[in-house]
């Protein structure tokens, strides 16, 4: 008895051959669009649109200690634009300080792109 397809619309069936790592290519391509392997095929060979990739997933511990350099920096920059109001002794005290801050911003920055990699 003949099987009904799902969709109407597409009741011919073309069937190509595709080496292992040809088959592999495009089906982990398709899973990271979130579509299956027949649909990748369709489109990639009726020249259309795919859906683009979705995002990695997200390290929620990274994203906390980002936020954390971000709003550092933010302070920093806040505190550079005041600058003209402070006097020459305080300065050389608060460029000390902020000369720490940025190196640790950086150590942070840095082991943040090694754990990235």
């Amino acid at each position: 008895m003949p099987t009904t397809p799902r969709n109407p619309s597409r009741s011919r069936v073309a069937t190509v051959r595709l080496k292992p790592s040809e088959y592999d290519m495009l089906q982990a391509d398709g899973d990271e669009r979130g579509i299956s392997l027949s649909e990748h095929i369709r489109r990639t060979s009726l020249g259309r649109a795919l859906p683009p990739q979705r995002p990695p997933q997200v390290d929620a511990a990274m994203v906390t200690e980002l936020r954390r350099i971000g709003v550092n920096l933010n302070q920093a920059v806040a505190h550079f634009n005041r600058w003209a109001a402070i006097d020459r002794a305080e300065k050389a005290d608060q460029w000390k300080l902020w000369r720490m801050n940025i190196a640790e911003l950086g150590r942070k920055l840095d082991d943040l792109s090694r754990r990235l990699r």
